[in-house]
């Protein structure tokens, strides 16, 4: 099942030495689907948001940070709960982040980012000089983690609404296998050809911010402590789903 199949992804990913896996899990657009089958998928991520608690041979062991990014105030609170466990389990992990987008747009993550940043403008928290293309992708729910590369299965030849923002540099890779049916070595076929891509590019750095001035140094002050600000109001937030926060952390 699709849940098998991102464990075998995981165990890929650690051997390869990745360090951020994003998947795209549910749509908030799925909740427009039939009562009965919303209900049902609901059960399923609930269960499963669990069991990566339970699953101490991979995740535990192997120091997997698990993120669910998306409008979580949208779930049921028997999933929020769910959420908010697995992430303040696993939130002083360091060695894989696993982001699973649940109850998520590329459009609602933009809109909800670019307004809690103009919120923060309002409020003398930033100005108007600090915020530029890379902040912004710092601010976004993936904090900055854009994906090198993109595999999307099942025949499909569109990103519905999934990292946008995200992938505008990413190697996208489309096969026609679905997602339980993914195999090793078509994984690695997608990575060669990722790395083929990149070497046959020509090679470019982001631009530096080498100023030395007070007026830089202010700039990336303010911009650090708003995204460590991000960083606690997102497990903040989850702390009124967990039953017992203290056997969480």
């Amino acid at each position: 099942d699709g849940y098998s199949s991102l464990l075998r992804v995981l165990q890929w990913c650690l051997s390869l030495d990745v360090r951020v896996v994003t998947i795209y899990a549910f749509s908030i657009d799925n909740f427009k689907r039939p009562k009965e089958e919303v209900d049902a998928l609901m059960g399923l991520a609930e269960e499963k948001f669990l069991e990566f608690i339970k699953h101490k041979a991979l995740v535990m062991e192997h120091d997997i940070r698990v993120r669910i990014l998306g409008k979580l105030d949208l779930l049921p609170e028997r999933v929020k709960r769910a959420a908010a466990s697995v992430m303040h389990a696993t939130a002083g992990h360091k060695k894989l982040t696993l982001n699973i987008c649940f109850s998520y747009t590329s459009g609602e993550e933009t809109s909800s980012t670019v307004k809690r940043v103009v919120d923060a403008a309002r409020q003398g928290l930033l100005s108007k000089d600090d915020v530029d293309e890379h902040f912004l992708s710092q601010c976004l729910y993936t904090r900055g983690s854009d994906p090198d590369l993109l595999v999307r299965t099942s025949g499909e030849t569109r990103l519905s609404d999934f990292l946008i923002w995200q992938c505008n540099r990413a190697h996208l890779c489309f096969l026609d296998t679905t997602w339980p049916e993914l195999r090793v070595w078509q994984f690695l076929t997608c990575v060669w050809d990722y790395q083929a891509n990149r070497l046959a590019r020509p090679h470019s750095s982001p631009d530096a911010d080498h100023a030395q001035d007070s007026a830089a140094a202010q700039r990336k002050e303010r911009q650090r402590r708003f995204l460590e600000q991000l960083d606690a109001e997102e497990l903040e937030r989850c702390a009124p789903w967990l039953e017992n926060p203290a056997a969480c952390t």
